[in-house]
């Protein structure tokens, strides 16, 4: 995926460090004094209500910290506020962890804890930002894009929507607040399609990466800083913060999982007629690149293959794609190749591309994230990594008696979400005819599951599309499982028990024995 440099901000500006050096007016009223007029435009929008926050059962996981000042790595208490006055002392700890070890990584040159002090030498004039709330969110392998929707997006729209004060459909929550993203991994930066998810929450300021606040900057206070993810303990008179894991207190339920994937459709295609516009445009132009006349681009659909260009490559794709289009042309079908990673690609490009997908096929990885910008109804194809069975790492890609890790983000939504568990043949190595015994040396470091390219059949392929999104494919549940026929794990798919009962989401898990 491509890198999105947060480095420089508005409200964050690189000084020489002697201009530190100034007086700091420890008065409420002369520190006021240091607002610029253009702060003093900006419109006070003020979500936050103390009673609401505390009753939210989703709020467990967040930290409320009232009238925070930093410089760079030094953060204290804003002087004269009831804060500094009787707050315990503060640290910050295992902000950021070396990627393979659970200590500080030094080389990067981010702390491993920053102590909030409730005291300051009177020696800056600090600025107070014109943005009330300032939103740290973290979660687990954040960087990673199933795990940040799943662990921190889910979390944030949960959260809210439980806040009536907020109203998440209106601008309150957005006009008043900076988004941030905490990666605890010191040398993972943030991704477009981290700023894609969160544009229904942040409006048109930009998503910013945590570390920003820990670069050299102009002294600069916060109404309320709020840190969403982290867990805190008391020790003496010290209050320890850390990451937790996860935004939200539920790990996750089917109504979430649709609610939130609703809620960024409406904000980012719904509610944008030059993205439908987009859409529209792009499938006629895909569909005019494959000699379709223009009479019957509506009849058409297009199937798209995800292709990564680091890790886990689809290295028969080519073939694929190929007899693909040779097979499905007859049923108004075309097979384009997506990728997430181009060095082209930008977000606006990554939802309308998927908004035109009518399938998406792609082996288990974060790139299939991007399928919850396509339309209702479309049909999501995980294909599931062989691991052999001795190996526990990685078990949790091929789960199929119930949702895999990334699957859970479709779970019962108005997408068809199945899956495919590949098999050795899948591997591109001479791991492929290795004996039971030998399988196992296959899988060392640095050739796990993630760091593998693989096969996938194009009869596997055509013939999952043929069955679950041609013209012909039944409503009826029944026959969504006669044509899974033991080899497709149908793990959210919306049919009718019966011919007059309703389409609604079901799910067919395989029993745990069988793989």
């Amino acid at each position: 995926m491509l890198l999105i440099l947060v480095a420089s901000m508005s409200i964050l500006v690189f000084i020489e460090e002697s201009s530190l050096a100034k007086f700091f007016s420890a008065s409420t009223a002369d520190f006021s004094d240091s607002v610029s007029s253009s702060e003093q435009r900006e419109t006070k929008i003020d979500w936050f209500n103390q009673d609401e926050w505390k009753s939210n059962r989703q709020t467990k996981n967040c930290v409320v910290l009232e009238d925070i000042c930093h410089s760079s790595q030094r953060w204290f208490h804003r002087p004269g506020s009831i804060a500094s006055q009787s707050s315990p002392q503060i640290i910050l700890d295992r902000l950021f962890r070396s990627e393979t070890r659970a200590f500080i990584e030094p080389k990067t040159g981010y702390p491993y804890n920053v102590t909030i002090e409730t005291r300051m030498d009177e020696n800056l004039k600090c600025t107070e930002s014109s943005i009330i709330n300032h939103f740290v969110l973290s979660g687990s392998f954040a960087y990673m894009l199933g795990e940040f929707y799943a662990r921190v997006l889910l979390g944030l729209y949960q959260l809210l929507s439980e806040m009536k004060t907020t109203q998440i459909d209106t601008d309150a929550f957005r006009e008043s607040t900076q988004l941030y993203l905490h990666i605890v991994e010191p040398r993972k930066t943030l991704l477009d399609s981290h700023s894609t998810f969160t544009e229904a929450f942040r409006g048109g300021r930009p998503l910013l990466d945590f570390k920003d606040l820990l670069h050299p900057t102009e002294c600069q206070c916060k109404k309320r800083l709020i840190l969403c993810g982290y867990s805190q303990r008391k020790s003496g008179n010290q209050t320890i913060i850390f990451p937790s894991g996860s935004v939200g207190t539920d790990k996750w339920h089917e109504a979430s999982f649709v609610g939130l994937r609703n809620h960024l459709r409406r904000k980012t295609i719904l509610s944008n007629p030059l993205i439908q516009e987009q859409i529209e445009r792009s499938k006629k132009e895909i569909l005019k690149s494959y000699n379709v006349t223009e009479s019957e681009w509506k009849d058409w659909s297009i199937v798209g293959l995800a292709q990564r260009k680091l890790r886990r490559k689809w290295k028969n794709i080519e073939d694929v794609q190929r007899y693909c289009n040779q097979n499905l042309r007859k049923y108004n079908m075309v097979c384009v190749q997506v990728y997430v990673d181009d060095e082209e690609s930008n977000p606006y490009w990554q939802v309308v591309r998927h908004g035109v997908l009518d399938v998406l096929i792609g082996i288990h990885g974060a790139q299939l994230t991007e399928a919850i910008w396509m339309k209702p109804g479309a049909l999501v194809l995980e294909l599931l990594p062989f691991v052999p069975k001795e190996r526990k790492v990685g078990q949790w890609t091929r789960t199929t008696d119930s949702p895999t890790p990334l699957g859970v983000i479709y779970h019962k939504t108005d997408l068809n979400h199945i899956g495919y568990p590949l098999d050795q043949t899948s591997l591109t190595d001479d791991c492929s005819k290795a004996p039971p015994s030998e399988l196992n040396k296959c899988y060392g470091y640095g050739h796990m599951w993630d760091n593998r390219n693989f096969l996938a059949s194009p009869s596997v392929v055509t013939e999952a599309v043929l069955r679950f999104h041609s013209k012909e494919t039944s409503t009826l549940c029944q026959d969504w499982q006669n044509k899974s026929a033991g080899e497709y794990v149908l793990y959210s798919v919306n049919c009718r028990d019966a011919p007059d009962k309703e389409i609604t989401p079901h799910h067919f898990y395989w029993p745990k024995d069988k793989k």
